[in-house]
């Protein structure tokens, strides 16, 4: 009689099994992550909603290339004509690294390769609008 009655208990007293119990800690882990998804999706939508402050001294990242007349030719006869020719014709690169290097893809994989830099093209008419500018 005894067994009985301990028997009766378990029955009516719910008590979870071993797999009701992992699968309400499953269920209770997803919703935590769900909470937290969208506890990022609102912190995320605060800060972009911020005002942009104004700086004191702006600043630019990253790094920027372009041609340099040399030395010892800025020194010779004809340097204003170079460094007019070198005004007209230079280009500006912009890189965020120092190397002035860009990803390039080859058969699914990323190297990284170097960007070449170029001077402006000089076509036939410039050219008569420069040289005349520069008889001046």
């Amino acid at each position: 009689m005894d067994n009985y009655l301990l028997d009766d208990y378990i029955l009516c007293s719910r008590l979870k099994k071993e797999k009701q119990k992992k699968s309400a800690v499953k269920k209770d882990f997803e919703k935590q992550l769900i909470q937290l998804d969208k506890l990022e999706d609102e912190l995320l939508r605060k800060r972009s909603a911020l005002p942009l402050v104004p700086l004191a001294t702006p600043y630019q990242k990253g790094w920027e290339r372009n041609f340099v007349l040399r030395e010892d030719i800025a020194r010779s006869k004809e340097a204003l004509f170079y460094k007019t020719v070198l005004e007209k014709i230079n280009t500006v690169q912009y890189s965020s690294d120092k190397a002035f290097k860009k990803k390039k893809r080859r058969k699914k994989k990323a190297c990284l390769c170097r960007k070449t830099s170029n001077c402006k093209r000089v076509f036939r008419i410039r050219m008569e609008k420069f040289k005349t500018s520069i008889d001046r």
